[in-house]
């Protein structure tokens, strides 16, 4: 059985399109590099997906395709509701 955590994870990687910016965009998955301090096989420290996975819905560490920030505090991003 999986947790909680799992289905929420996996439910973020059917989510591959968010409003930026007044478009429609593909989010960007975690990948190497996006936390310097990590090696290239660590999973995302907020939310633990695997490097080339879709973060979770309020991770701190996913990028901004409009701007490279984080997605959690640019202006870029509207709220999908």
């Amino acid at each position: 059985m999986q947790t909680s955590w799992d289905l929420q994870i996996a439910s973020a990687q059917y989510q591959t399109i968010r409003a930026f910016g007044g478009k429609l965009l593909k989010r960007v998955p975690f990948g190497p590099g996006d936390c310097g301090y990590f090696t290239d096989n660590d999973p995302c420290p907020d939310c633990g997906v695997a490097v080339g996975q879709l973060h979770v819905q309020g991770c701190d560490i996913e990028r901004c395709p409009c701007c490279g920030g984080q997605v959690i505090s640019c202006s870029c991003a509207e709220a999908a509701e």
